[in-house]
């Protein structure tokens, strides 16, 4: 039995095809295939690595939380280098009710 994979994920870029998918590609293409300044990733990274170590201290041996750590630094990079607004890392935080939506969710 085949499954639909829009009925599991929603319409999207990735389960997309013809005219659908094209429509979805001219969309992301421009920002995907845009220069960007890579020193935005340099500095993000490197605020990262003071997060991390911050967070080390801060475990007293324990372990880290990266996951949120590492989400900061993507969106951080995804905002200000692909979309051109001005984030950091630092500047990011997340609620718990923030990660009930970030999970494979789909349209409807």
């Amino acid at each position: 039995m085949l499954i639909n994979a829009d009925l599991l994920a929603g319409d999207n870029i990735i389960s997309s095809y013809g005219t659908v998918w094209k429509g979805y590609r001219s969309i992301a293409k421009p920002g995907l295939q845009k220069d960007f300044d890579g020193n935005v990733i340099l500095r993000n990274a490197n605020t990262l690595c003071d997060l991390i170590q911050q967070a080390a201290k801060n475990s007293a041996g324990g372990a880290i939380p990266m996951q949120e750590l590492l989400q900061r630094y993507t969106i951080a990079n995804s905002l200000e280098a692909v979309l051109d607004t001005k984030s950091q890392v630092g500047d990011i935080k997340f609620t718990p009710d923030d990660y009930a939506s970030v999970h494979l969710s789909g349209p409807g």
